[in-house]
């Protein structure tokens, strides 16, 4: 069964995001997130997202919420990120381009996040 895109951007919003958040506060980061948690994510969103093909109905509000807990995650979790960092750069340099203004601002605000949390040449940093 598939859901509507509208019931998938709300359940990040509403349900995983505070989740997070919340844990990411947390003095404990233990438990809630781990490998078991990013493998699949990198498996069904990070890796499609740089193909110019997936997600192809999705609006852009899913596409905002789904650069917005990658942000988090970074900003929060980079020891979880590094691992699949690769992609998720991808997925940032393949919606800075992106015709919608928020999409393309939380683009940027993702690789804010990433060049902060991972060691990163000059040279992509001056490009962005």
């Amino acid at each position: 069964m598939s859901y509507p895109w509208a019931q998938k951007t709300f359940s990040l919003r509403f349900v995983l995001m505070p989740t997070i958040l919340i844990q990411a506060n947390s003095p404990n980061k233990e438990g809630l997130l781990d490998m078991d948690f990013i493998t699949p994510l990198h498996r069904v969103i990070w890796q499609p997202m740089t193909d110019m093909t997936s997600f192809p109905d999705a609006n852009d509000m899913f596409m905002i919420e789904l650069l917005h807990l990658t942000t988090v995650l970074i900003h929060h979790f980079p020891e979880l990120i590094e691992d699949v960092k690769k992609d998720i750069i991808s997925c940032a340099w393949h919606y800075i381009t992106s015709e919608d203004a928020v999409v393309k601002q939380m683009a940027y605000l993702l690789a804010v996040h990433f060049f902060e949390a991972f060691d990163t040449p000059q040279k992509f940093i001056l490009q962005a």
